[in-house]
């Protein structure tokens, strides 16, 4: 499923996880592309830049090894000049999956001063895998977040190829409202399409608790290494009560969010 992957890298300690976990999901013999941008400005006494060119090229150097010896194909790009965030998402619309190292910077800043994390949540160009540190076949369960029935057929594809990838079993989490109590049997046929997809029959969990918090909440409970979720795609003030960028922030674990082109898949 995910054959084609950006991988994003800067110069903070995170960075290389992208790498790591996107080797860990994507198909055998997958392709990375390991992006870095350097943001060049000014020259002489007045020269700046977000990442040095020299270090960019050593950690880029680094990084393709990394994933060559986890059994991936990988090139590197370095930008030179141009916006980090634009150029990052720019390139992500090539690709089905952009992976980005856990954000360094908590929520509020991203927000703020428009970080590569948040535009991605909220511009979304391609899947995103927002890695951690641990690795994702050491969780007992891969995590479905389930939000009502809209878009769902290819959001639990996803989730059974990341558990047969990753030879765990699916949790589905779902936090009820008025809509669970409408509709029952949209749950009911998600579970019976995640059966068949998976090959195994999945838990599922119902609780009336705020999404965010059942969420991460379950996550770390479970010991989950990956949780599986879509987006809604808000931005502006929306954007502070957006479900899957908070969750990205506040879990613990490396959380996939599936663009909406391969949920309708």
């Amino acid at each position: 499923m995910f054959r084609d992957v950006l991988c994003a890298i800067d110069g903070t300690r995170t960075a290389a996880r992208g790498v790591d976990r996107a080797c860990e999901l994507a198909a055998p013999g997958a392709r990375l592309t390991i992006l870095a941008c350097s943001d060049e400005r000014g020259g002489g006494l007045w020269a700046s830049a977000a990442l040095n060119p020299t270090r960019a090229r050593r950690r880029l150097r680094r990084a393709a090894s990394r994933a060559r010896t986890a059994g991936c194909e990988a090139k590197t790009v370095l930008e030179p000049t141009g916006s980090v965030v634009e150029q990052v998402l720019e390139h992500a619309a090539g690709h089905r999956l952009l992976a980005l190292g856990a954000p360094v910077l908590p929520r509020w800043a991203g927000l703020l001063i428009g970080g590569v994390t948040s535009k991605a949540l909220h511009q979304l160009p391609s899947s995103l895998l927002i890695a951690r540190a641990q690795p994702l076949a050491t969780g007992e369960q891969v995590l479905l977040a389930i939000d009502g029935p809209q878009n769902t057929p290819g959001l639990i594809d996803v989730a059974a190829y990341a558990g047969r990838r990753l030879d765990r079993g699916v949790l589905m989490v779902h936090a009820a409202g008025a809509e669970s109590r409408s509709a029952p049997h949209h749950l009911t046929a998600q579970h019976e399409r995640l059966t068949k997809a998976l090959g195994r029959e999945p838990e599922l969990l119902v609780a009336p608790d705020d999404p965010v918090e059942l969420i991460v909440r379950v996550a770390r409970e479970r010991g989950t290494a990956l949780i599986v979720m879509g987006s809604r795609r808000v931005g502006g003030l929306r954007a502070l009560g957006s479900v899957s960028e908070q969750v990205a922030y506040k879990t613990g674990c490396s959380i996939l969010v599936v663009h909406a082109v391969q949920r309708g898949a």
